[in-house]
């Protein structure tokens, strides 16, 4: 062999000129295909990142998704019912974001409405509640 000269000349000692066993071959192609699966479900998490991006706001009234910080009931309460499961909720691939359709909380909420409680200014509601759980006005005999 010429002395400076190596044998994978052109190749700068990467050895692609060497043959490739079939088990080495076989694992370059499943290696390379998953790579192909990755960019793929890259691209449709960021295409959901945006389309979800654009949905989300506790100001407008058209969209989508509500998350903890634009919940009707409060931060707090989001996850709390979220984790009750009230209402479904996911999470957008590569983000730490819990989210919930506007819809599906909007049903809970409705779902779970209390009654308004009952007049207490109409003459004689106070001292009938009164009444009926045996507490008597101050100065009363």
């Amino acid at each position: 062999m010429e002395r400076g000269k190596s044998k994978m000349a052109g190749h700068h000692g990467t050895g692609l000129d060497q043959p490739v066993r079939p088990t080495v071959r076989r694992a370059m192609v499943a290696a390379l295909t998953a790579i192909d699966a990755a960019h793929a479900a890259l691209a449709a998490a960021r295409e959901l990142l945006t389309a979800v991006g654009t949905d989300v706001s506790g100001d407008e009234e058209d969209a989508r998704y509500y998350e903890a910080n634009s919940y009707p009931l409060g931060r707090r309460r989001f996850y709390d019912d979220a984790k009750a499961g009230a209402f479904p909720t996911f999470s957008p691939p590569g983000t730490n974001r819990l989210l919930a359709r506007r819809s599906d909380v909007h049903a809970f909420i409705e779902g779970h409405a209390r009654t308004a409680p009952a007049d207490r200014s109409e003459p004689g509601s106070v001292a009938e509640w009164m009444k009926e759980r045996g507490i008597r006005e101050a100065g009363a005999k």
